[in-house]
């Protein structure tokens, strides 16, 4: 092993975590804010994104075609504790999530 050290800097754990977060719920990384902090020794991150939501079906079934809002957060909350705490080294404590717009992805038709 080479003697030194890694410092992993505020902004880059930020970034990747918007960046995970994007991936995830299928949104473009700009227009997700990722906000990371210690907490006794463990990131919080805070995460401010739109989710996109599948469109609801023709009205015959009685659930939509894609994951329920819950779902969305479960498997984000759950990647990001997982994913980025091993992409980045550290252990992942909390993680707040605040949707600020829902989207419904629209099939686009072709002419």
């Amino acid at each position: 092993m080479i003697p030194g050290r890694v410092t992993v800097t505020a902004r880059a754990l930020t970034s990747t975590f918007a960046a995970l977060a994007a991936d995830e719920l299928g949104v473009r990384r700009r227009d997700v804010r990722a906000q990371v902090s210690d907490s006794r020794g463990r990131l919080r991150v805070r995460i401010d994104t739109p989710i996109t939501l599948a469109p609801h079906g023709d009205g015959e079934s009685e659930r939509s075609a894609g994951p329920s809002v819950t779902d969305l957060i479960d498997r984000l909350r759950e990647r990001l504790t997982d994913e980025g705490g091993a992409m980045t080294g550290s252990t992942v404590g909390e993680v707040q999530l605040h949707i600020t717009d829902a989207r419904i992805d629209q099939p686009r038709r072709v002419s």
